[in-house]
């Protein structure tokens, strides 16, 4: 399993767990950040600017 914010490819991945505070995954879940969606990376975790991605 990997993290999000090691991936360096531009390419789908499912979710299968989501880490973190509640507040942050509550803040995820609205936004249909869920466990078992696809999401599409459009730019990676470079020098810390963050990551984009699309679902």
């Amino acid at each position: 399993m990997q993290t999000l914010a090691s991936v360096d490819l531009r390419s789908s991945y499912v979710i299968l767990q989501i880490n973190g505070e509640k507040a942050l995954t509550r803040r995820l879940r609205e936004v249909g950040m869920i466990k078992g969606r696809i999401i599409n990376v459009i730019s990676t975790n470079q020098n810390s600017n963050g990551l984009v991605v699309m679902f």
